[in-house]
């Protein structure tokens, strides 16, 4: 049987068409050789779409619209009675930052997405940080190709890994809030929420620029902070 490995292989998939979802990834080899055409846009991705700005939505599964909150003594009263709640940028009365709202854990549990869309899970985040969307050319490796010389920073195109191919997040260094509803990391964190599975809790994803050894880091961080939503399907 052929290796069908992505990331990896020591021998080329039969001849016919080897698809990836809905998309035509059989040109990906070339002999024995793994490449990564420009027409192959979601193989970085592994098939994840992802909507393009963060969400503002408020609606739930079921019960009361998540409560928007507008200074840092009702974001942390509403976190710590396990209240859903939600604030824009400055705790603004709108998004007019076009940042979208920061969610706490408790209304990402239940968060009603849009049609055909889902919170993301463990899998679609592994795969922004797997090696088919990291540029290893890059030591420490970089989750940015437009990132690798000095100065060629883009804050708006964290995981757009146009090096092997679009991952389709292209998360914005918006920044987060802690539990206290103190802001913090513009032009440094892009965050989102996602479901951990192993932990069978929600999570934030983190990427942070880290100017000093020109590179983007991904972590996973604090239940406690405010995220934004990029949902997935």
């Amino acid at each position: 049987m052929a290796d069908l490995r992505i990331g990896t292989a020591t021998s080329a998939p039969a001849a016919g068409t080897l698809k990836l979802g809905a998309t035509d990834i059989s040109k990906i080899y070339s002999g024995s050789t793994l490449v990564w055409p420009t027409d192959i846009a979601d193989v970085c991705g592994l098939g994840t779409d992802w909507t393009t700005i963060n969400s503002t939505v408020t609606a739930v599964t079921s019960g009361l619209p998540i409560q928007i909150v507008y200074n840092a003594t009702d974001w942390t009263t509403a976190y710590n009675n396990s209240t859903p709640a939600a604030a824009y940028y400055n705790y603004a009365t709108s998004n007019t930052s076009g940042r979208g709202l920061y969610y706490n854990r408790h209304a990402v549990a239940v968060i009603q997405p849009p049609t055909g869309y889902r919170i993301p899970n463990t899998n679609d985040k592994d795969n922004l940080i797997s090696s088919a969307c990291i540029d290893t050319s890059v030591i420490p490796n970089n989750m940015n190709t437009l990132a690798t010389a000095v100065g060629n920073w883009d804050t708006n195109v964290f995981t757009n890994t146009t090096y092997r191919g679009n991952s389709g997040l292209n998360i914005d260094a918006f920044g987060k809030f802690d539990n206290t509803g103190t802001y913090s990391g513009n032009g440094l964190i892009g965050a989102f929420w996602f479901y951990a599975t192993l932990n069978a809790d929600y999570r934030g994803q983190e990427f942070k620029q880290t100017f000093s050894a020109n590179y983007i880091s991904g972590l996973t961080s604090s239940l406690n902070n405010g995220y934004n939503i990029r949902f997935a399907k």
